[in-house]
């Protein structure tokens, strides 16, 4: 298992990542496994890289971007919120969804017309 693998997995899983500087955090802790905690040591580097920079590299089968335009809710600006059970959407009117949102809805590739990425 490579990265890219690890970080899906750990999004499958419920898991929210982000790279703060040089310091990876991974919320829900409590979601987190024994073996996905060795993992996350062992890729840290790895994790931080594809966090900090290459999007196309995280999901190159579900996620390119050069193709789809579909995006997921944590990408865009309106979206806050520590965990993925606590996520919300702060324009959910124009995006059509409810203010809170689910890990499972704010994990799924969608095309949203209230998206506003953040990333410039």
């Amino acid at each position: 298992m490579g990265a890219p693998d690890l970080l899906r997995h750990l999004i499958e899983a419920g898991l929210h990542l982000d790279a703060i500087g040089d310091r990876l955090s991974v919320t829900p802790s409590e979601r987190i496994t024994d073996d996905m905690r060795q993992a996350i040591r062992e890729f840290k580097p790895a994790l931080l890289a594809l966090l900090a920079g290459n999007e196309k590299t995280l999901d190159p089968g579900l996620n390119d971007r050069e193709e789809d335009d579909r995006r997921t809710c944590h990408e865009c600006s309106h979206c806050s919120g520590s965990t993925p059970l606590a996520w919300r959407c702060g324009n959910h009117r124009s995006a059509g969804v409810g203010r809170e949102l689910g890990g499972d809805l704010a994990m799924i590739l969608q095309r949203c017309p209230g998206f506003q990425s953040t990333r410039q």
